[in-house]
């Protein structure tokens, strides 16, 4: 086998961050649960899977409707860690890649509801994921 590289991301979903007179302040949220595919614990409905796998210059795509909830997607390349629940991705040394990069790697592409690839102004940069309004 290949060699991986695997992150483990909680990106703080497990919470909410808000700021009050400037100061970032945390609510407790429930804890992760380690036993659920990446969907039970993080909303995946707008978002695209992309894995290091597939024909060269055409890695493998897996849609929202297949990675949300408890029992959604999850493989070698992209599953919950046991140890704390946090969504983690992993890239073989020579994994596929997409037309225009050298590298392999995994990738969640936000989607918009209708579900083509979401486009952001660069005035209206995004950096991810945000905790959803109540």
């Amino acid at each position: 086998m290949t060699p991986s590289l695997c992150v483990a991301v909680a990106l703080g979903l497990a919470g909410c961050a808000t700021l009050s007179a400037g100061r970032p302040i945390r609510k407790p949220g429930p804890a992760l649960m380690t036993r659920v595919a990446p969907g039970g614990n993080f909303d995946l409905s707008l978002w695209a899977l992309q894995e290091p796998v597939g024909a060269p210059g055409r890695p493998k795509v897996i849609g929202p409707t297949r990675l949300v909830g408890p029992d959604g997607y999850q493989d070698e390349y992209f599953f919950t860690s046991p140890a704390d629940g946090a969504m983690t991705f992993c890239d073989p040394e020579n994994g596929v890649s997409t037309p225009h990069s050298h590298y392999p790697r995994s990738e969640l592409r936000e989607l918009n509801a209708a579900g083509s690839d979401a486009s952001w102004p660069r005035s209206r940069e995004r950096t991810g994921f945000r905790p959803r309004s109540p």
